[in-house]
């Protein structure tokens, strides 16, 4: 009986050990990158700011575009993290 627990449970620590690392790192890629996110985005506001011929308007525009370029590398980080080729979503996005 307990061998066969035993055979049951050492494809999933397997498994576990194999792919925990990779959702771990996922995860904390995920979590850095989008502080980063937040804290580019912020600094990006700030920095146009200073610039008093600029809109408001514009000033959330591009910040808002340095923030989603940011999480669309983060995503793709992840997505290369798990394996998967993202060589053509890169050209996609280059297109």
């Amino acid at each position: 009986m307990e061998e066969k627990i035993s055979e049951l449970i050492r494809p999933v620590t397997e498994a576990v050990a194999t792919y925990g690392l990779n959702v771990l790192g996922a995860i904390v890629i995920l979590i850095i990158g989008m502080m980063f996110a937040g804290w580019a985005q912020t600094a990006t506001r700030k920095a146009l700011s200073k610039i008093s011929r600029l809109d408001e308007t514009l000033r959330v525009f591009f910040s808002s575009i340095v923030k989603y370029l940011i999480i669309i590398l983060v995503i793709l980080a992840v997505l290369n993290q798990f394996g998967v080729q993202t060589t053509s979503l890169i050209a996609l996005l280059g297109a």
